[in-house]
This record gives C-alpha cells, structure tokens and sequence, in this order.
C-alpha cells in the first residue's frame, strides 16, 4: 500500500490541537491515559499483535501530521509488520516516577507513532496495562467505541475493521467538506453570534485557588489531582424538572452554578465558561479529535437574578443553534474577544463511568487514576449522569492551585447547586445572585467570629499622655529621647512638656478637642510640642514646614485652630501670610523669649477633663484628589496600640528604639509612643540621617540601636550592612528580599489605614517569606473581608478590607458625608459585643485583601481606579 494513498486534511478542531502542540512541543497535558489493573491469563505476545492489528486497521491512528506551506495534512505512515513489538513490557512493578515519566512523555506529532503501549506485570497472574494517546486522535465522543474496538482485536484473532482504511479516507474527507461548506455558508454569522456574545467577558484568573505558599512538588508526583462527588436521586430528580419547566438540562444548570459561584468568589461580572462540543456530523466512527471548545458568557450586575440568568441561557442556546456558531474553531473564537485569555475554568459533559478492557481470561480489573495527566489548563469541573444520579469530577493542577481553597471552591458550589434549584422550583426566580451566602455556618463563625477573637485587656481609663506620665513615675532618670548631641531623660522630657502645658492653659484655656497645629522640624521640640499639646488637654495636628503653603493654611482654616505651636524657623513663611490666617496666634518654641517663659511655669502634671473618648490628634492624609482630610483619632485607640505594641516590638528585650518617620505619618506613632511608655530609649534620626542609608547604618552600629522602623523603598539597601536586630516593616509594599541575607533580622510588617489608628495587621515575615503576607488584627482590632455586597467571602477570595474595634476612628474633621460614606455599621458585631459597645463600626478602607488559609490575611491592592488584574479588581 502506498503511503501517498491517504493524505488527508486535518479538519478545523484538530488544526486546533496541532497549533496548539506547535506552541508548546515538550506538553504532555494532552495525553490520554488508559490505566487499569487485571488479573488472569494475559498473553502478552497475543495483545501485542491484536494492538499491531488495530493500528494497521485505523488510519489515524498509524498517520502524522504533515505541514505544509499552505495546509495540515495527515500523512499515513508505513503499516506494522505483524512481528512488530509496539509493547514495552515491565517483568515487575515500576516506580510511581517511572509510571510517571512514562506518561508524560510528549508525542511528536509529526514524527511518533501516536499511541504508546506498556504492559507491567505485577506478580504472576496480575498485570497493569498503561496505554498512552494522543488527543489529536481520540476524543470522549469515541471512548466507548475505542474500549471496543481494542478488545475485539484481542478476543478475536480475525477481527478486522469493518470501515477500511480507504472508507475512513473517505469519510475524513467529506466530513471536511461538510464542514467547509457550513463555513462558506455561516461564517459571517457565526462571527457576528460571538462578537455579541463574548462582549466584556473578563478573564477571571486563579487567584482565588492560589496561594503563594503552594510548593511545587518533585517531578515524581502527579500535578494533576481529581476530587469526585455526586448528587443522589432526590437532587437530580428535581433538576430533571428544570429541562420541562426552564429549558435548564442538567448539564447546563450545573454549568449556570458554576458561572455563578466563579462570579461570586471572584468579582468578575462578565464570566466566560469554556466547554466541548462535538461537531461529528453522521454517525460512521472515524477516530480523530472531533470537538470544538466554545464558551458561554453569563452576564451579572448587581441586581442580576435568576430569571436573568435563565433568559441568558434561552437566548443562547437559541441563538446558537440558529447560527451554527459552535462550527467556528476556538481559535476563531478566542480573536474575536475582548481579551484572549479567557478559556480558563471548563465544565464538561463527560463520561465518568468505569469502562473496562474486556479481554478474554481476565477478571479483577479495576481503574486506576492516579496518572491522569490530561489536563490542559489548571482545571475543569466533569459531569455524567448516571444511575439517576448526577456525578461530578473535579481535576486541577495542584501544583498551580491549592487543595484546600479547591476542596472549599467545590463545597460553595455544591451548596449553591441546591439553594439555587430550590429557589428555581419553588418560583423564587426573581432571587438575586447576590443574596446568596457563600459560607456555610461553620466557615462563617471561623472567618467573621474567631479570627476575630482579640479582645484583650488594656487600660480603657487613660489617655495617652498619662500613660507616658506613668512611665515618667517609673523610670524618671533614664534616657527617654535622643536626638543628635541632646538627650533628655525621662523627668526632663516630661517637666518641659509639663511647662508648655501650662502655659497652653493659662493663656488659651484649652479644652478637650481643641485642635492645636504643630510646624516643627524633627529635634527635641518635636515631642515636647506633642507631649504638651495632649497634656493641656487639647489635640496635636502634625504639619510639615516643607508643605505649600495653600495646605497649611487650608489646614489651619479646616481645624479652626487659635493657635499653631512652631520654631523660627519654620514659622518665617507663616507671618507673611497672616491675612490668610487671621486671628492665629503663632508660637516659637525655640525662641529666647518663649524658652524663657516656659522655665517659669510649674512642672507637675497639669490635670485636666480629657479622657479615652477625646482626641488626641487629627492627622491630615494626603490629598491627592482634592483637599486632605482630617482624620479624627481617640485616645483610647493610641492607647490599645502602644500597649499591644509593647510585645512585637520586643520592648522587654531590646532597649534603643531608632525613629525614622515624618511626625505627619501615623506611623511616627507607633514608632514613638510605645517606647516612651514603656521606659525605653528612642533616638530620632535626623534628616541627614534619614537621606543616607548607609550613614544611618553607621550611625546604629555606633549607637547600639537595636530596633527601628525602616521605610520599604530602603529595606533592601539597608539590609546587607545593617545591625539591627528587629526591623518594623510598613506603609508601603514590602519588597521581595528573597535573594538576601536576613537570617540575624527579625522583620515585621505592620499594616494599616491612618483612619484605624496607624496599625491593625502584623505579620512575621520570615514566618514564610511571603511579602505580601499582612497577618492578623492586632489587640482588640476586626477585620472582615466582603464583597460588594457586604458579605463575607471564602478563604482565598479576594474581597474589600473593613476594619473595626477600638482604633476606629471618630471620622473626618468637618466631613460628614464622606464620614457617613467609610464609617458605617459593623452588621457583624455580636451581642456581646453590643453589651459592651464594643466594636459597633467599621472602616471601610479600600484596600482589596483575602484571606489565607488559618487566618491571616494577604494584601492584593487598591481598588480606587477599579482595575481589573486576572481574577480580582
């Protein structure tokens, strides 16, 4: 027989397949494996021979790809000698990574014989056949048939096919033909049905199965995982009713839950279900792949409904049939969408049934699936009915996704696959996909309850400065401050602060509230201006000298201040532009006529009405569309956090405490305070300091600092050379520093919005390198991740960040509308909660997070500018 006898035209669906291998030559996830296990009489010489016989006999099966300039053409190859040895066989069982490597290995589609045949023999009567195929030349529409047609081979030494290799050139052939004239008829349009319908279709990404933790495992163990479960009697009775009532087969409403779950979890709006279809026409077996992927969009708003989405799926199927639109190639398709990535989550009708190599003296036999491989993506949800029931399959790359957020994944969708069809059976189809809770009770009271538990003791009776005063009683003589050449212990820091206070109250009367601007540079004055601000009773608000001076002025207008507390030089500016800030008396802490004023008044603790409920400063962020707000911020909130602070930052272990931030950041808080009421000593880096890594490394060296905050944007440079033993971590991305030398560091990063008081995460961050790992809520502190609907979402969902407990803060200085917009009602406080009027709001921060697997949450973004970034907003 002469091989230029059947050169054949690949059709359309295996170009798809053969482009595909094109792009990636070395992949093995289109491998089909048939894998069982037998008992009996296996002739081995006998199956090898049925096996050359079925090769000769089935053209595609003993063909390879030709390209040609213009084409794809099968191309037949030489036929079998009846001697040939097509099995490889094993006398003894094979290692999991031999049976591994054996199926993973690529077919060469233009060049390897397409199919692969192992035979193991396990003991003596027990034997494990792995049969090896590429997909280009099978497909589920044939797997019955290919089970057949194998055995008959064997069982019967005179089996032929009863479609000759001539017959099956022929068939191949006008199937081509059927399908070019369906192209040249309906192109157009197919092309038109697919633009309509593809419209806006997002991808939806994997970020939701992910983690970053996910290790990827040795080359020996299986990427591919499967889970199975099923829906019984009861179940699929009721989904039967759906195809008489709403046009919904069982196959389509499970894909409908699926589109609705992915929506749900993800956010995404515009979802894109990709699933085969066969596209055979006649009913003559001709082995080859014979199936299209094509993708159903499932559209959702906030107000979508079921009887929406049932409409969605009439007028698709509709209009599909109409067009033929399932004719046109995924390729086709993929260019006519939005974006060409969208063929990521796969529902499939697929036949999961145990279908058995029948040979003749064999019994015992059983399935094995621990080497299905045929995965190409990360994963894809199978469904069969069989036996009145509805079984499922879920198969994913483990070394991709991970397990448990999967495992979780398909309890969500076997919960809403039962919510939703009771809805639908009962005539609640105006329910909106947004009503549905996607945690189940259990999960709720993990994620909304326990991981919240962290309610703890702190004092609830003192405001800032007295906690500081407490200090002052304790360790009066040690050294409280350091800056540059000055050093002022704690009885000195505390006397001069006392001086400003009273002098504050003596000459303005301050009340509780009362907001008292600050425009220092960094020095000793800093803390003094601060401490005796709190202590008179009124509120600190930081500004930079270095701000314009439109800012400074609208801050001043904004907090209606008296007075503003300066030095000489940063208030030069100030008196020229005394007619935009009448009546505002201007003091200069550092002024010969003020210095000595001030040693004149007492210095005890001045005592005043302010308690935990006051302010004790508003700090104005940063403005960058439109005018800065001032964020409100209690004592008691101050006070939770400098108490909590005290063990992550290892006060009880390490003395010098370095302070780095601009006092107009919150983070110049949590830096400060907790040291100072805790008797150590902080040392405030001055701007030369703070402009020079590697001057600042020298001077911590020199100065035995043994804790300090370091921006992120220098982390990496300081690092190498750095003595510190504890590095506080935070108001940005913490940097990747996998590549660097940190073992002798402790590194925490500290996260959170200046509208809940400075900090409400901390994280280890060598407990598992991953920086983008913000941990938990510190003390007395609720974080709860929601959806735009305000409802919580599962482990591994990205959702929108709303913090509460007690360093949530009052709101926005003369605001009230963008107040009432971030600051709402925590709908999730409990009752014990109420009891004690604890944790009654919520910030609402804008930063979109998720949590991990245990607990701890995991930074993703912002979602100001709404951009979408493969699964998440």
């Amino acid at each position: 027989m002469k091989k230029s006898q059947f050169l054949i035209k690949l059709t359309p669906y295996q170009e798809s397949f053969y482009n595909e291998w094109m792009l990636n030559p070395s992949r093995s996830d289109y491998n089909m494996v048939l894998d069982q296990s037998m008992s009996g009489a296996l002739d081995i010489e006998r199956l090898n021979s049925s096996l050359v016989r079925f090769i000769n006999n089935h053209l595609l099966m003993n063909s390879n790809v030709l390209n040609t300039s213009d084409e794809l053409i099968w191309k037949s190859r030489p036929l079998l000698s009846e001697d040939a040895q097509i099995i490889t066989y094993f006398p003894q069982e094979l290692s999991r990574e031999e049976l591994l490597n054996l199926v993973l290995e690529p077919f060469d589609l233009e060049k390897d014989l397409l199919v692969r045949f192992y035979v193991i023999q396990l003991s003596d009567e027990r034997y494990r056949i792995v049969y090896v195929l590429s997909h280009i030349i099978v497909d589920g529409l044939s797997g019955n048939s290919l089970y057949d047609e194998i055995s008959n081979y064997y069982n019967n030494p005179t089996y032929i096919n009863p479609v000759n290799l001539f017959e099956q050139a022929r068939l191949h052939e006008n199937l081509n033909h059927q399908f070019d004239e369906i192209f040249r008829k309906g192109k157009n349009e197919m092309s038109s049905f697919w633009k309509k319908q593809l419209e806006g279709i997002e991808n939806i990404g994997f970020k939701f199965l992910q983690t970053s933790s996910i290790s990827k495992e040795h080359s020996h163990i299986n990427r591919v995982k499967e889970v199975r479960f099923e829906f019984l009697e009861n179940i699929f009775l009721k989904v039967k009713q759906l195809t008489r009532n709403h046009k919904l087969t069982p196959y389509t409403y499970g894909q409908m839950i699926l589109a609705i779950a992915i929506h749900r979890i993800s956010g995404i709006e515009q979802v894109g279900i990709n699933y085969p279809v066969g596209i055979k026409e006649g009913k003559d077996l001709i082995f080859g792949a014979h199936v299209n992927t094509i993708i159903k969009g499932y559209h959702f708003t906030s107000k979508t409904n079921l009887s929406d989405l049932i409409d969605q799926n009439l007028n698709y199927v509709t209009e599909l049939k109409k067009t033929k639109a399932h004719y046109l190639p995924v390729g086709e398709i993929i260019r006519l969408a939005p974006t060409s990535d969208i063929l990521e989550f796969n529902f499939v009708q697929a036949n999961l049934k145990d279908i058995f190599f029948n040979y003749e003296g064999t019994y015992n036999r059983i399935i094995n699936s621990d080497l299905n491989v045929d995965l190409p993506g990360k994963i894809i949800f199978e469904q069969e009915i069989k036996d009145n029931q509805l079984n499922c399959r879920v198969k994913y790359d483990h070394f991709e996704l991970d397990s448990d957020l999967v495992s979780q994944f398909i309890e969500i969708y076997k919960k809403l696959f039962v919510q939703v069809l009771d809805d639908i059976l009962e005539n609640k189809t105006k329910t909106q996909i947004s009503s549905y809770d996607l945690l189940n009770k259990d999960d709720y009271q993990t994620l909304l309850h326990d991981w919240n538990s962290t309610m703890a003791e702190y004092d609830t009776t003192v405001t800032l400065h007295e906690l500081f005063e407490r200090q002052v009683d304790k360790t009066p003589d040690h050294i409280a401050l350091v800056y540059e050449d000055v050093k002022l212990s704690y009885r000195e820091l505390n006397e001069r602060s006392n001086q400003l206070a009273h002098y504050l109250l003596q000459n303005y009367e301050i009340k509780a509230d009362e907001l008292i601007p600050l425009c220092l540079e960094r020095s000793e004055q800093l803390f003094i201006g601060i401490l005796g601000v709190l202590k008179s009773g009124g509120a600190f608000v930081p500004i930079d000298p270095d701000f314009p001076m439109d800012r400074i002025t609208y801050i001043v207008g904004d907090t209606k201040a008296r007075l503003m507390i300066g030095e000489k030089n940063t208030i030069q500016n100030l008196y020229g532009s005394k007619d935009q800030i009448d009546d505002l008396s201007i003091i200069s802490l550092d002024s010969s006529g003020m210095e000595e004023i001030l040693s004149s008044y007492s210095i005890d603790n001045p005592k005043t009405d302010v308690g935990p409920k006051d302010l004790s400063y508003v700090i104005y962020t940063s403005g960058t569309t439109g005018n800065p707000k001032g964020v409100m911020i209690e004592h008691g909130g101050v006070v939770n956090l400098v108490e909590f602070m005290i063990k992550p930052h290892r006060l009880n272990e390490y003395t010098h405490v370095g302070c780095y931030s601009n006092y107009i950041f919150d983070a110049f808080i949590s830096e400060s305070f907790p040291v100072l009421c805790h008797g150590n000593t902080l040392w405030l880096y001055s701007n030369r300091l703070r402009r020079s890594v590697s001057e600042l490394n020298e001077y911590i060296t020199e100065n035995g600092i043994e804790v300090s905050f370091i921006p992120p944007v220098i982390l990496r440079e300081l690092l190498p050379d750095t003595s510190l033993q504890l590095i506080l971590v935070g108001g940005e991305a913490f940097p990747d520093i996998s590549d660097l030398n940190h073992e002798n560091v402790i590194l925490i990063n500290e996260c959170g919005p200046t509208e809940t008081t400075v900090c409400v995460t901390y994280h280890h961050y060598d407990k598992d390198n991953n920086p983008l790992n913000i941990g938990r809520p510190i003390a007395n502190t609720t974080a709860y991740v929601l959806d735009r609907y305000l409802r919580p979402v599962p482990e591994g969902a990205v959702g929108e960040l709303y913090i509460g407990g007690v360093g949530v803060s009052r709101g926005y200085l003369n605001l009230p509308e963008p107040t009432d917009e971030k600051f709402v009602v925590n709908v999730f406080q409990s009752e014990e909660e109420k009891a004690i009027g604890y944790n009654g709001r919520m910030y609402k921060t804008g930063d979109l997070v998720r949590y991990l697997p245990g607990g701890d949450l995991e930074y993703i973004g912002r979602n100001d500018f709404q951009v979408k970034i493969r699964g998440y907003k």
